[in-house]
């Protein structure tokens, strides 16, 4: 705040239910006197002007009208994500930019998504030990080809870390193939004393002091919520245990007859035609060509008469 506070005028109302509010102007890092405000029931922090005192600041920003706003959404987007009991109001250039209400997490959720993510969404809530992990995580429909819709909170704080994304994905590894990427937003309570902030200069990284047992959690909360994805697949339930039939009737207690070949016949020559008998296989595998099977019958070779795809061995 103090950093804002030093490239932009602030105002800061607040006050407690309906009780006589109070409010603070801080104008290029310096604080104005205490003035009285109407009641608010609660706290708003109004932001202007920024980086109005530092030109050379804003003149370097790689474009007014997109990347200055769209940063400042992003970083909006994840405080409502992980407040969503707080409203905030972004504007720019006197348009409204972001407007979210005070909601609970999974319409703050849609409200900064998309309606079609309604009913998409699965809860995800376990108490392992000193761990409390809770949040959301998304249906196949919300499966995307590239990363960017996971969110992660840890201690009402944003962060990123690889290994918990990679327990995201492992919980999904049956549901999901490589390099698709499932919605989740997961906020993990644990002790202080467990990790440490001090990591990046940002703050979006943390060290804990067993990420492994983090990891498992992780994963064994996840898969817990995932499991709902099964139920949202049309007629699954009535579909498990059938066997495949191809439109065809299958009688479980019908028996097979082993199969017959007919006696060998003797050529003209006088020469044996049992193909059985005379039939040599032998495969070719050599590099980089398929695998093809060769077939010397009757002193003759005939090659190149199958492709091999897939072998099945009963």
């Amino acid at each position: 705040m103090a950093s804002i506070a030093s490239v932009s005028e602030i105002n800061v109302s607040s006050s407690i239910d309906e009780s006589a509010g109070y409010q603070m102007d801080l104008v290029n890092g310096v604080t104005d006197a205490i003035k009285a405000a109407p009641p608010l029931g609660g706290t708003e922090i109004t932001v202007r002007n920024l980086f109005y005192n530092t030109p050379a600041r804003k003149k370097f920003l790689k474009s007014a009208t997109t990347k200055f706003p769209g940063k400042i959404v992003k970083m909006l987007r994840r405080f409502g994500l992980e407040f969503p009991e707080v409203s905030f109001q972004l504007m720019h250039n006197d348009k409204t930019i972001l407007n979210l209400t005070p909601e609970n997490l999974e319409e703050r959720i849609i409200a900064l998504t998309d309606p079609s993510y309604r009913d998409q969404l699965l809860p995800v809530n376990m108490l392992k030990g000193d761990y409390n992990i809770s949040g959301f995580v998304g249906t196949l429909n919300l499966v995307r080809g590239r990363p960017g819709e996971q969110y992660l909170f840890v201690n009402q704080r944003f962060i990123q870390n690889r290994l918990l994304n990679s327990a995201v994905y492992a919980a999904y590894e049956s549901l999901v193939k490589r390099g698709e990427y499932p919605f989740s937003l997961l906020n993990l309570v644990l002790p202080p004393d467990q990790l440490d902030v001090n990591v990046h200069p940002r703050k979006i990284e943390v060290r804990f002091t067993d990420e492994w047992r983090i990891y498992h959690v992780v994963k064994s909360a996840v898969r817990k919520g995932a499991a709902g994805i099964l139920a949202t697949i049309p007629s699954f339930e009535q579909h498990v245990g059938q066997m495949v039939t191809f439109g065809k009737e299958i009688d479980p207690n019908q028996r097979q007859e082993p199969l017959r070949f007919m006696p060998a016949k003797q050529s003209e020559s006088g020469a044996d035609l049992n193909v059985r008998k005379n039939m040599s296989v032998t495969w070719q595998t050599k590099k980089k060509k398929p695998l093809r099977l060769k077939v010397a019958s009757c002193g003759k070779y005939m090659t190149n008469i199958l492709s091999v795809r897939s072998i099945v061995v009963w």
